[in-house]
């Protein structure tokens, strides 16, 4: 394998020049994996998140860890578009690397007892930008040459507290790419070149299977220690490791952790009864067993969202109404405040952002075309998806099931919404949309293709024809489809008033709902916003008023004139007066409605007062500007 050779300067951003497209091509001229990472600015982190707890340390790329490449022309590309990107490297089996992190005053602590029992040979190292109590670098990485065969996983304190390992599915931040603190990585040069990693650090990094049996003796007691060595020997044969490497690591096991020792013999015999059989020729259903993730090893992570709290990105949101009532117009002018870089409902400045829309059902010239410039959208970042084509122009029907090709379009035009109008159109023939056995492998394959590649789903769908009953239940097809979503949106006319259509949110797995907000559609073809509405999801769905309902709603705008005619009151107060009445709460939100009640806070901590408007007018603080 070819090693890098680091120079002095392979740790500094040089003033003329980019040191860090020129340190990324070497590094890919050697067969490692490169891929952008975030970089420090002024501000905390280069993806503009305020709470980023992992500065300058992730991908920039929406595809993440899977998009790192050794491609010359993709590598000047990315480092174009970000001068300044930090420099990740894929471990593992991708670059054939594997590295020990080690981690301030607690790695170094358990780096001298883990060299206590074995001493770590001289390999490549790097210095992170990481500072000690005493103003020194006390972060470092060691760089091994992955043992062939052998396969690794990130781990996260198995060697010792501070002590991680960089392999399979994870990668390294590399020279010269700026920390936190200000200092930039660098290669400690003493003229070392990267060894292979010895097989004692691949015994004791590798997963769970092959860790010694927990004890109170902190070893492996009689009785356990045969079942353990032979279970260890398995894995090991099982990924392809040499019977020299199996017998070594063996022996090393059983004089350190076994209480007491094996005869040698014993051992031996162990690694000739495992090794006898051929590579992988184990049945499969004897080496399977629980994959199971540490919470531990988990970093908690802030939910980004495309519009909070409404449309998480990441997962999938359905907007879920009967037809006619504006679901394309509202995900048309979603997708058109994006592709202008401009909030919902207020107009402020945001991230432009490409849409990617399914639809069958809307003609792009006759309906989503107009739509979308009435609208203000920009079109060169809307793009549609109609089917398939096969390399000799057969074209095709496409389905949620092809998420490879979606996949591979999302990240071809760089997109942060995708939009699927309506669901039922891109199922499949051969997918009853009623059976949960059916449906949730395919949502759950969507939404994994959303935390893939990091943009937001909104999935549109129609209603059953039954009235009444919790909003999450009214949806067509198998109840799976609400519990994939991590939100949903109802859309329904507002009743009482004419031409007016309310956007609820149903159901949020990710925190506080937002309000009830009513729109319409103009003659210009433009979505108007009118505010918050008092109509819950599932006041939405209730049968038409009965003669007897709506002398209740009378009732119920005569109490509140009553008790609104000498100014304000607090709404709980309103509220349970109204009961007392034998005025629902339903019935009085209606009314507020009807009267265009006002609701403000009394204070900062105080209670939510009612009072009557002093001018009947629509509230002009949710409106788009008119492009």
């Amino acid at each position: 394998m070819k090693t890098v050779a680091p120079t002095r300067d392979a740790g500094k951003r040089e003033a003329a020049g980019n040191s860090l497209l020129q340190e990324a091509l070497r590094y890919a001229s050697q067969g490692w994996h490169v891929l952008p990472l975030h970089n420090p600015v002024a501000q905390g982190c280069s993806c503009g998140s305020l709470k980023c707890e992992n500065v300058g340390k992730h991908p920039r790329i929406a595809h993440g860890l899977k998009g790192a490449t050794t491609d010359a022309a993709t590598i000047r590309c990315w480092w174009e578009q970000w001068p300044d990107a930090n420099i990740g490297i894929a471990t593992g089996l991708a670059s054939g690397i594997v590295i020990l992190d080690v981690d301030g005053e607690d790695g170094h602590a358990s780096l001298r007892l883990l060299e206590a029992l074995d001493q770590l040979p001289r390999t490549l190292l790097a210095n992170s930008g990481r500072i000690g109590p005493d103003g020194e670098r006390n972060g470092h990485h060691f760089y091994f040459a992955l043992p062939n065969g052998a396969d690794l996983r990130n781990s996260a304190g198995r060697l010792g507290k501070g002590l991680d390992i960089r392999a399979s599915g994870g990668y390294v931040v590399a020279p010269p790419s700026l920390h936190a603190s200000g200092l930039c990585y660098e290669w400690n040069c003493d003229g070392s070149t990267i060894v292979e990693a010895p097989q004692w650090l691949i015994a004791r990094a590798s997963k769970p299977a092959l860790a010694p049996v927990p004890v109170a003796q902190e070893g492996i007691p009689k009785g356990q220690r045969n079942p353990t060595l032979t279970s260890l020997a398995g894995t090991m044969h099982k990924r392809g490791m040499s019977r020299s490497s199996i017998q070594a690591a063996l022996l090393e096991e059983n004089r350190r952790q076994c209480h007491p020792p094996l005869p040698e013999e014993e051992v031996m015999s162990v690694v000739a009864s495992v090794t006898r059989y051929p590579q992988g020729t184990v049945p499969q259903s004897k080496l399977r067993r629980a994959e199971v993730l540490c919470l531990a090893d988990v970093q908690a992570e802030d939910v980004d969202w495309l519009w909070e709290p409404y449309i998480p990105l990441k997962m999938i949101t359905l907007l879920s109404g009967d037809p006619g009532v504006g679901k394309t117009f509202l995900s048309l002018d979603l997708a058109a405040s994006l592709t202008q870089g401009r909030a919902m409902l207020n107009g402020a400045a945001t991230a432009v952002g490409n849409v990617l829309y399914l639809t069958q059902e809307n003609s792009p010239a006759h309906v989503l075309r107009p739509r979308f410039d009435a609208l203000g959208g920009d079109a060169t970042r809307f793009f549609i998806v109609r089917g398939t084509l096969s390399d000799d122009g057969t074209p095709g029907n496409i389905t949620l099931g092809d998420t490879e090709q979606l996949e591979e379009a999302i990240v071809k035009h760089n997109v942060r919404l995708v939009v699927i109008d309506p669901l039922q159109s891109f199922l499949g023939g051969d997918v009853d949309a009623h059976r949960a056995n059916q449906t949730r492998p395919i949502m759950d394959g969507v939404g994994n293709l959303a935390e893939r590649t990091g943009c937001a789903v909104l999935i549109t769908r129609h209603l059953s024809k039954g009235t009444g009953g919790s909003a999450i239940y009214r949806g067509m097809g198998s109840i799976d489809f609400t519990g994939t979503a991590r939100s949903e949106l109802l859309v329904a006319r507002e009743p009482e008033q004419e031409g007016r259509i309310v956007m609820a949110h149903s159901k949020s797995n990710l925190g506080k709902f937002g309000p009830s907000l009513a729109y319409s559609i103009d003659s210009a073809g433009k979505l108007q916003w009118h505010g918050e509405s008092s109509f819950r999801a599932d006041d939405l769905l209730t049968a038409p008023a009965t003669a007897d309902e709506r002398s209740a709603l009378d009732e119920a705008v005569d109490f509140l004139k009553e008790e609104l005619a000498d100014g304000s009151k607090p709404a709980i107060d309103l509220q349970a007066k109204a009961q007392e009445n034998g005025i629902s709460r339903a019935t009085l939100r209606r009314a507020q409605t009807a009267l265009k009640v006002t609701k403000r806070p009394q204070g900062f901590k105080g209670p939510w007062m009612l009072s009557l408007p002093t001018v009947a007018q629509d509230s002009s603080e949710l409106l788009i500007p008119a492009p």
